[in-house]
């Protein structure tokens, strides 16, 4: 998953990409993996999915993230669409700070 996210496009549309990797305790190599790309890994006190998406949600407004996008190992959703998706966005916000 994380070999996916469209790091250079990201950087060259102007964007600071930081990378939480959210974990309840598993006992595969995420750690392990995540360490490998650098990442900021994040072993929560929880398991379970809502309590990841809280935890990461504290964790991007500490670290003052203009967007979140969330992923899932699992592959639901396409690492590629983040520029994409980053990109309507910032036209929309651009468009309505003009109005």
């Amino acid at each position: 998953m994380l070999d996916r996210i469209p790091y250079a496009r990201l950087k060259r549309n102007g964007y600071r990409t930081t990378v939480l990797v959210m974990d309840g305790h598993s006992t595969d190599t995420t750690a392990e993996v995540a360490e490998e790309y650098g990442v900021l890994f994040i072993d929560q006190d929880d398991s379970g999915k809502g309590s990841a998406i809280r935890h990461g949600f504290r964790e991007a407004v500490k670290l003052d993230a203009d967007a979140v996008v969330m992923l899932d190992a699992d592959g639901t959703y396409a690492p590629v669409e983040m520029a994409r998706l980053l990109e309507g966005w910032t036209t929309t916000r651009s468009s309505s700070e003009t109005d």
